[in-house]
C-alpha cells in the first residue's frame, strides 16, 4: 500500500491537466484574438456574415476553435444552415487564416477550390490566391476554365508571374500527360496566336510529306482554330470590355470603345472571318465550287491580319 501510494503521488506530479490549463490561458490571451480577427477578415472577403470562431477548450496541448454563428438564438450546426457554396467558402476562410498565420511561407496546393462557389466568390478566391502567390508558390488544380481566367486576370493585375500547365489523357485514355501550356480552350488570344504561328511553321516543314487529303485536313483544322480565335477576340476585347458575362456586370465607361471601331475594322473582320469559315471543315464543300485549300503563305497573311486587328482594337480601350 505504501508503494502504491508513492506511485499514485508520482503519477499526479506528471499529470498534464495543469499544463493544458496554463497553455489554454496563454493561447487565449495571445493567440485567440489574432486568429479570430484574421478569420473574420477572411470570411468577410468571401461574403460570409455573422460567423466567428468559438473556443472549445484545450486538447493535447492545442486550443480547439470551431466556426459558429454570432449571436445565434438557436443551437444549430453550420452545415444545417449554410448552403453548399457557403460551406466551401467557410472552409476556404479557415484555410486562408491558417496559411496567413504560417510564418514558414510554405507552398499552398489546392484541388478544385471553387467547386460550388458562385462567380462573385470565385473571383474573390482568385484574388486571394494571387495575394498569397506574392511571397510563396501556389499550385491550383482545376477543370473550371472560367476560374483559370479569373486567376490569370488577377495575376496580371498584381503583376504576379503565372506558369501554365495542363494534365491530360493520352489518346489511349491513359492519364498523366503533362504539358507546359494550357489546352486550346483555356488559352487567351495572344497564346492562341502564338500557337497558330507555331502550327504554320510545323506545317511548312512537313509539307513535302503530306498528301492532298492530309494537307486539307491540317488546313481546315487550322482555319477552324483561327475562326475560334476571332470569336474569342470579339468576346474578350470588344463585347467583354463593355459587359462582363462572368460577373454579370456592365462597364458603362467602356461603351465608347464600340464607337472607335471603324468601317475599315469592320470590313477587315467580315472578310477575314469569312475566309476562316470557308477553310474550316464545318460543311461539305460544294462539288461545283471545286474547293482548293489555302496555301501556307495565304494562311500566314491571314494570321498577320488577325494579329494586327487584335492589337489595334486593343489599344482603343486606352485611348481617351
Amino acid at each position: 500500500m505504501k508503494e502504491r501510494t508513492r506511485l499514485e503521488l508520482a503519477k499526479g506530479l506528471t499529470a498534464t491537466t495543469g499544463i493544458s490549463t496554463k497553455i489554454g490561458e496563454l493561447m487565449r490571451a495571445h493567440v485567440t484574438t489574432v486568429v479570430r480577427d484574421r478569420f473574420t477578415r477572411e470570411t468577410d472577403r468571401l461574403a460570409l456574415q455573422r460567423v466567428t470562431l468559438s473556443d472549445h477548450g484545450v486538447r493535447k496541448g492545442a486550443l480547439r476553435h470551431h466556426a459558429a454563428f454570432v449571436g445565434a438564438r438557436q443551437q444549430a450546426a453550420l452545415p444545417q444552415v449554410l448552403s453548399e457554396g457557403e460551406q466551401t467558402a467557410l472552409g476556404l476562410a479557415g484555410f486562408f487564416t491558417e496559411a496567413y498565420l504560417d510564418a514558414s511561407r510554405a507552398a499552398l496546393v489546392l484541388d478544385d477550390p471553387v467547386s460550388s462557389l458562385d462567380h462573385c466568390r470565385r473571383a474573390k478566391v482568385a484574388q486571394r490566391l494571387v495575394e498569397f502567390a506574392q511571397d510563396r508558390q501556389v499550385v491550383v488544380f482545376t477543370h473550371d476554365i472560367a476560374f483559370v481566367g479569373d486567376l490569370a486576370k488577377a495575376a496580371a493585375a498584381a503583376q504576379v508571374p503565372l506558369a501554365e500547365r495542363s494534365v491530360e489523357r493520352a489518346g489511349t485514355g491513359k492519364p498523366g500527360v503533362c504539358r507546359g501550356r494550357y489546352p486550346w480552350k483555356a488559352r487567351d488570344v495572344p497564346e492562341r496566336l502564338k500557337g497558330l504561328a507555331a502550327d504554320l511553321k510545323n506545317l511548312r516543314s512537313e509539307l513535302p510529306t503530306l498528301d492532298q487529303d492530309a494537307y486539307e485536313t491540317r488546313t481546315s483544322d487550322w482555319g477552324g482554330r483561327l475562326s475560334e480565335t476571332w470569336e474569342r477576340i470579339l468576346a474578350v476585347e470588344v463585347v467583354g470590355q463593355v459587359f462582363d458575362f462572368g460577373m454579370q456586370e456592365a462597364h458603362p465607361r467602356m461603351f465608347r470603345l464600340l464607337a472607335k471601331i471603324t468601317d475599315a475594322d469592320d470590313t477587315d473582320f467580315q472578310a477575314s472571318y469569312g475566309r476562316c469559315s470557308q477553310w474550316a471543315r464545318r460543311h461539305d464543300k460544294s462539288l461545283a465550287v471545286n474547293y482548293v485549300p489555302p496555301t501556307i503563305d495565304e494562311m500566314t497573311a491571314e494570321l498577320t491580319r488577325v494579329d494586327g486587328w487584335f492589337h489595334r482594337v486593343r489599344k482603343y480601350k486606352n485611348e481617351p
